[in-house]
C-alpha cells in the first residue's frame, strides 16, 4: 500500500456504481473496506467491528444517513462514535451544517472524484 494505511472503512451505500468504485479505491489505502447496502446492515457490522472511517450515503433504504450517523455519535458504548464520518450525496437538501449537527465530519456532494474522498479519510488517520 502506498501513502498512509487506516485502520478500517465502512461504507454504507445504496447499490450505486460510483460508491462501489469508491469502496474499490479505498482499498488502495485501508487495511479492510466493508460494505452495507441499508442501515441495519451497517450497524451490524457497526456492533462488530471498529472502523477508522465510516462513509455514509446520505440517503439509505430504511434510514436517512443523517440518522444514522447520529445513532453512531449518541448510542452508549457505541464503539465507533469517535470514528471519522463522512456524508457522500447528491441532494443539496443534505447541508454541510445538517450533517455536522448530526455528528458527520464533512459533506462531499456528487460528483465527486473518489481520490477528494480518499484525502479526507487519509488525512484522519
Amino acid at each position: 500500500m502506498d501513502g498512509p494505511e487506516i485502520p478500517a472503512n465502512l461504507d454504507c451505500r445504496r447499490s450505486c456504481g460510483s460508491l462501489i468504485s469508491l469502496a474499490r479505491f479505498c482499498e488502495t489505502v485501508a487495511e479492510r473496506v466493508d460494505t452495507a447496502g441499508t442501515a441495519p446492515e451497517a450497524i451490524v457490522k457497526l456492533d462488530a467491528h471498529v472502523y477508522g472511517c465510516i462513509i455514509i450515503e446520505c440517503w439509505l433504504p430504511n434510514r436517512d444517513g443523517v440518522d444514522l450517523a447520529r445513532w453512531i455519535r449518541e448510542t452508549p458504548g457505541q464503539q465507533n462514535r469517535h470514528a471519522a464520518i463522512v456524508g457522500i450525496s447528491a441532494d443539496i437538501r443534505y447541508t454541510l451544517a445538517r450533517c455536522r449537527e448530526a455528528g458527520m465530519n464533512t459533506l462531499v456532494l456528487k460528483p465527486y472524484a473518489p481520490q477528494t474522498v480518499v484525502d479526507l479519510i487519509t488525512s484522519r488517520a
